[in-house]
């Protein structure tokens, strides 16, 4: 992977450490991880955490995995072939649930952020980067972010431009708080 899309993706994970430093979060899903840069990452920036991956190509969870076990992470990271419209958690199962760059490609997104609001603990954080709305419409199947969380049960999630590098807003970024009880 490019030294860009590396820096991209530490980025993003030290957004989500710094944006849930106080949540005491502990078990991390990623969906759509690809070869797992972020979650390494993650693991990496916050040694108290357990990160799940989830990915529809067995290619890439082989890789993430490769790449975990080769930063010594392979405790701490794990990978599994699955579908974020399906995931095989039980209800509550996560502090933070987060993905970079693949809810546009999702078959179903509004059916993925269900499961996502599914698997979170009470007062658990939902961190979803992905393609600006205005990149979307190149996209097939993909939906603008808000409206595919608003439809799988995200209702109150906040929006804004994730900035890298030199400030560009390359991203949304989602934000959902599950309810307290």
């Amino acid at each position: 992977m490019g030294g860009r899309m590396r820096g991209l993706h530490q980025q993003i994970a030290a957004d989500l450490v710094a944006s849930t430093a106080e949540d005491g979060v502990r078990d991390v899903l990623e969906i759509g991880p690809g070869p797992g840069v972020m979650a390494v990452e993650l693991a990496r920036l916050a040694p108290s955490v357990q990160v799940t991956g989830i990915d529809v190509d067995p290619a890439m969870v082989a890789r993430a995995t490769s790449r975990a076990e080769r930063a010594g992470l392979g405790d701490r990271v794990s990978f599994l072939v699955g579908d974020a419209a399906k995931l095989p958690f039980r209800d509550g199962s996560f502090d933070l649930v987060t993905s970079a760059f693949s809810a546009h490609h999702w078959a179903d997104a509004a059916a993925g952020f269900a499961e996502i609001r599914r698997v979170l603990r009470p007062g658990a954080s939902a961190i979803v980067y992905d393609l600006p709305d205005r990149w979307v419409r190149f996209e097939r199947h993909a939906a603008p972010l808000a409206s595919a969380a608003t439809q799988g049960g995200l209702a109150g999630s906040t929006t804004s431009a994730f900035r890298w590098p030199w400030r560009v807003p390359i991203a949304t970024r989602l934000e959902y708080r599950a309810s307290a009880g």
